[in-house]
């Protein structure tokens, strides 16, 4: 179970590393190198950003958690 729960850390911290380094900022962020940099005008890109940030919250919950489960785990086996 804890070889489980290891695996799930280091693909979920892969992943947050992505999602944040997705997002946009004055700079465009990441996604702006590969051409998903949106013109100001455009009202897709308040939705785009919206369900970006909701899924970067997710995937820090389901990491944090991951985090807590192994915590546990470690002090039981203590």
């Amino acid at each position: 179970m804890v070889l489980v729960l290891l695996i799930a850390l280091m693909v979920l911290s892969l992943l947050l590393v992505a999602l944040v380094l997705a997002h946009k900022s004055s700079g465009g962020g990441v996604a702006g190198m590969f051409g998903g940099r949106l013109q100001p005008g455009d009202s897709d890109s308040v939705v785009v950003e919206r369900n970006l940030t909701h899924l970067t919250v997710a995937v820090a919950l389901a990491w944090f958690g991951c985090m807590v489960a192994l915590m546990v785990m470690a002090t039981a086996g203590a």
